[in-house]
């Protein structure tokens, strides 16, 4: 059975600790996929080149010369928007929007703001899939010691930026 190849590139994660990694099993179900971790700009041309379909996972310089490339090659361009393109660099603004098919963003907060600083999103398709967690890896809670009706301890997982609403937290 012919199965589309999907190449994934992930220009900011080291091997081995890549977002993706996780869907890969279910990926692999649908697609040939090669998944390339801390990719360099250069491999972005002989990857458009030989896909089916592009995933690239950053909105960083990858993406930007994968939307120019995909003007001829015009092949589905999937690229992710995280909260460090959106707020700390000038790619979204240079992405040919035109040429990608869809933009993934980590949250309605991140989108709104990319809306914001470019109206050229406007031409692709966008959705948001929020960042998860593995909860059937997460440890059960841990019986409270005698006499003490509540724990006042609490974790926080992410930056430590406005928008990210620790203060709400604390």
């Amino acid at each position: 059975m012919y199965k589309p190849l999907l190449i994934i590139l992930d220009p900011v994660k080291a091997p081995g600790t890549s977002f993706v990694r996780p869907l890969l099993l279910t990926l692999e179900q649908y697609y040939r996929v090669e998944l390339h971790e801390y990719a360099p700009l250069g491999m972005v041309a002989p990857a458009l080149a030989l896909a089916d379909i592009l995933w690239v996972d950053w909105s960083t310089e990858h993406a930007v010369l994968a939307s120019k490339l995909n003007r001829l090659a015009r092949k589905p361009l999937l690229v992710r928007l995280h909260s460090y393109e959106a707020l700390d660099t000038d790619c979204i603004e240079r992405i040919d929007w035109a040429n990608v098919s869809t933009c993934v963003a980590v949250s309605e907060t991140i989108l709104g703001i990319a809306h914001e600083r470019c109206a050229g999103m406007a031409r692709c398709h966008v959705c948001v899939i929020e960042n998860g967690i593995d909860v059937a890896g997460a440890a059960p809670p841990r019986p409270l010691p005698e006499g003490k009706g509540r724990r006042s301890r609490f974790a926080y997982f992410g930056q430590l930026t406005p928008y990210k609403g620790a203060d709400v937290l604390i």
